[in-house]
């Protein structure tokens, strides 16, 4: 077992998921330098498609790891890694068929007749994705979060060469999706090898009653990734009906989510997983919300102040990282902003860990149906941000739900469930810290010092507040030290 702390191990994660984003991100910063705004446009409804396409056929298996594998016995840990790793691989087949043989529909549904070809070469892309989804949440299980972060990273520069390298050497994004599959493959070869060392050798493949198990509970979850991927991309392929490839890449690059932000809650959710799967099978529910509110806590504190400073440093953000030609993205940029709010927590997975993926599917389905509505009269009331404010109205509602449901199923108050009161004065203390920056953003500089000036001025208010107001205690003070001086990444 680890001796390292939760804090340390969603460290670990979040550090890992951090730099994964960030090449992914680097990815994107470069693609829009090397292909033209018609190319690049067709490159993101390649991914939108797989983001959406591939949840259908994945069925939540992965995530099902985090909940199964801490209560298995050590004989049937073997079975079920090896026979989620074949599922996935025949998925991630049946899936390349798909896209293979529906290429000519998403061209002529998307009036782009390159889409075609793309999708046809990308449809080797699953068959090796697939298997290596379900890497880090095995050795997440297995309390390997060092090697889980490296792989997280690794995937992700390989799939940036990949992509990048063909380009920069004249040849046509076709032959970088080709690059891509063929990484892919050996990123699953290396990878597959790598876990069963780890679990020290193979077992049986298959234990049916097992993968009846499985099934019944990671299908409502992957029928709710799916509605959830759907609605999360929703207004992207609203935009993708109502305007050109050259406009729906401007949307695009709005309508994103900051992913070295949004990556930190979903790190701590995978790491106290398991551990919540625990704590409720044993009824100690007083230990359970101890350890949410804890985690709230801390998450708060990293991501809150990152809404005020990029609300005030949207044109900046944008500029830098995809050009003045994106510039129209901008006020996109800031209302999905506001997503930042409740992503201090990821809801849904603590409803996962007691075991309802049928609530999470009941209430992702109804939200989609909203989000239906919306995105369709709001386009046509607000035109092009029209469908980022329906998704963000959507998302709230959905996360309101799912503190209803947690409320209800342990029997607990509103005041238990969240911690309202600090929640609040870190957002106070956040909003205070932009309004101090605020002023800076008048100054006549050029681009790059004035973000840096904007950045020194917000980051060094938001931690004079927070040791002002006493926010910070030992355990975070004794955190940021081990980090900072990288003593955790070699103890």
């Amino acid at each position: 077992m680890s001796k390292l702390s939760f804090a340390d191990k969603a460290g670990f994660i979040s550090i890992g998921r951090f730099l994964r984003a960030l090449s992914k991100l680097l990815l994107l910063i470069i693609l829009v330098r090397l292909l033209s705004q018609f190319d690049y446009g067709t490159y993101r409804q390649v991914i939108m498609l797989y983001s959406l396409i591939s949840v259908i056929l994945i069925l939540g298996i992965p995530t099902s790891i985090y909940y199964f594998l801490p209560k298995l016995k050590e004989d049937e840990v073997k079975t079920f890694v090896l026979q989620s790793q074949i599922v996935l691989f025949f998925l991630g087949l049946l899936l390349g068929f798909v896209f293979f043989l529906s290429s000519r529909y998403w061209g002529t549904i998307f009036n782009n007749d390159s889409l075609p070809a793309y999708l046809k070469i990308f449809a080797l892309y699953p068959i090796f994705d697939f298997p290596i989804q379900a890497i880090a949440p095995i050795l997440i299980c297995f309390d390997r979060h060092r090697a889980a972060a490296i792989f997280n990273v690794m995937f992700a520069v390989n799939d940036l060469f990949a992509v990048v390298i063909p380009l920069l050497l004249g040849y046509s994004l076709y032959t970088a999706f080709l690059w891509l599959a063929i990484v892919s493959a050996l990123q699953m070869i290396f990878a597959v090898v790598y876990v069963v060392r780890v679990m020290g050798g193979l077992h049986r493949f298959f234990n049916i009653s097992m993968l009846r198990e499985q099934m019944t509970y990671s299908v409502p979850l992957g029928l709710s990734s799916i509605v959830t991927i759907i609605s999360r991309e929703l207004d992207k392929f609203i935009i993708s009906l109502y305007f050109l490839p050259q406009v729906f890449a401007v949307y695009a690059v709005g309508a994103k989510e900051l992913p070295f932000v949004t990556i930190i809650p979903y790190a701590v959710a995978s790491t106290l997983f398991p551990k919540f799967v625990l704590l409720h099978e044993e009824k100690k529910i007083d230990q359970f919300f101890d350890l949410w509110h804890k985690s709230i806590r801390k998450v708060s504190l990293l991501i809150l102040p990152f809404f005020p400073f990029f609300l005030i440093t949207a044109k900046e953000v944008v500029t830098i990282l995809y050009t003045s030609d994106y510039l129209a993205a901008v006020p996109v940029f800031q209302i999905y902003l506001f997503l930042l709010l409740i992503h201090i927590a990821a809801f849904d997975s603590l409803i996962l860990s007691m075991g309802y993926s049928k609530i999470v599917l009941f209430s992702t389905i109804i939200g989609l149906l909203l989000n239906v509505i919306f995105n369709v009269i709001f386009i046509k009331l607000f035109g092009f941000v029209g469908p980022a404010i329906a998704t963000i109205l959507v998302t709230f509602s959905i996360t309101g739900y799912f503190l209803y449901v947690i409320k209800s199923k342990l029997e607990v108050t509103w005041n238990e469930i969240f911690p309202w009161r600090l929640y609040f004065n870190i957002l106070i203390i956040s909003m205070g810290a932009g309004i101090i920056a605020l002023p800076f953003t008048f100054i006549r500089l050029a681009m790059w010092p004035k973000f840096i000036l904007i950045s020194i001025v917000f980051w060094g208010a938001y931690a004079v507040l927070l040791h002002y107001f006493k926010l910070l205690d030992d355990d975070d003070i004794s955190f940021i030290k081990r980090w900072f001086s990288l003593k955790v990444l070699f103890s």
